[in-house]
């Protein structure tokens, strides 16, 4: 198989990435480990819908997008979304939960007052850009193992369904966290001692995070004057949210967990139920509200995210991020929000995945 493009990694970075070379009609294939596209964009739906009313879905990975990250705008209105952004929901009151169990109603306001989210959850925006390619150019279930320098170029080895690929190509970008390339990924010659250094001490944003959304066929919340968002010392959510679609039902909340991740491992079952209950708690005004569903997901237990590294990564965005420079004579390229030079601090956010791929199609086409 030959082509002048390989992507590794089918997330935000990745697609974008292949949806503009795409228009350029540059030969490139996406190859993606896991059985879907999007990485850490991962949607649930929580109710039927069709292609022209999406399914209300909730997020469980990213959530939101900011004004003035203009990659994201310029992004939505080319996959034609525009109409299914909407403003994360802010109005009533904040709560918090104190150790010994005190509540607190209308401390301070909502913290992500002001930011953007998609309806459908933001799998709509990767659909989209999958939607953009033709039969080929994405391959799922497609495990890259080793990456060979040869005197034309570059051949990469993969296995898809245990079978295996060998792909050959002029360059090749590594869209995912930098440790998973350092960990999962060997190269023939190996790279340089620097680069290999600068791959592993990259912590992977959310890696260590868990995210539990509940979801509820009244918001009964807003019905108390509450916003939804809500700060808890007692936990296990330390950060609450709404996260309901932008009209209608179902209606949920989501919190992170503030339980170590190596403390989580083995106890899903556990966390739920608890987090059910501090929801209640927080927010039910001593009514008993079953929820219709919840959704956990344990980012740092996905073995395509996160690394043994990263269980203990830092909550905080990171600040700007040295250069990952190409390796090979411009043929290996370093994606993904982590490697944004982050002005404004856009690496960790979505926009720092979009940035990254812009710098990667530049040095392609450049």
């Amino acid at each position: 198989m030959n082509t002048d493009v390989v992507i590794i990694g089918g997330g935000l970075s990745g697609m974008a990435t292949a949806f503009h070379l795409a228009k350029s009609k540059t030969n490139f294939i996406v190859l993606e480990a896991r059985h879907r596209t999007g990485g850490r964009i991962l949607s649930e739906a929580t109710a039927e819908g069709t292609t022209k009313k999406p399914a209300s879905a909730i997020d469980l990975g990213p959530s939101w997008f900011w004004p003035g990250q203009h990659r994201m705008e310029k992004l939505i209105h080319e996959t034609r979304l525009s109409e299914s952004v909407y403003q994360q929901f802010s109005d009533g009151k904040s709560t918090i939960e104190y150790a010994d169990g005190k509540l607190e109603v209308g401390h301070g306001s909502a913290s992500m007052a002001g930011s953007y989210r998609l309806n459908g959850g933001l799998i709509q925006l990767i659909n989209r850009l999958a939607d953009s390619l033709t039969t080929g150019q994405l391959l799922t279930n497609t495990v890259v193992g080793q990456v060979t320098r040869t005197t034309d170029g570059i051949k990469i080895f993969a296995k898809q369904n245990g079978s295996t690929l060998s792909i050959n190509a002029k360059q090749v970008i590594f869209a995912l966290p930098p440790r998973v390339v350092a960990e999962a990924i060997s190269f023939e010659p190996p790279l340089a001692k620097n680069t290999t250094a600068q791959l592993a001490s990259k912590a992977t944003w959310m890696a260590a995070h868990a995210k539990f959304v509940a979801v509820y066929s009244t918001p009964f919340w807003r019905e108390q004057g509450l916003s939804g968002d809500g700060l808890s010392q007692k936990g296990p959510l330390v950060e609450i949210h709404d996260a309901s679609p932008k009209s209608g039902g179902p209606y949920a909340l989501f919190g992170f967990t503030g339980i170590p991740a190596s403390q989580r491992i083995g106890h899903d079952t556990t966390i739920i139920q608890m987090a059910v209950d501090q929801i209640r708690r927080m927010f039910s005004n001593g009514n008993t509200y079953k929820p219709i569903s919840t959704h956990y997901k344990d980012w740092a237990y996905d073995s395509l995210t996160a690394t043994q590294a990263d269980l203990d990564a830092p909550a905080t965005h990171h600040g700007s991020n040295p250069h990952f420079s190409p390796e090979w004579d411009n043929r290996l390229l370093f994606s993904g929000t982590e490697t944004a030079v982050g002005h404004g601090q856009s690496n960790g956010y979505l926009e720092g995945a979009l940035e990254s791929a812009e710098t990667a199609i530049n040095l392609i086409q450049g």
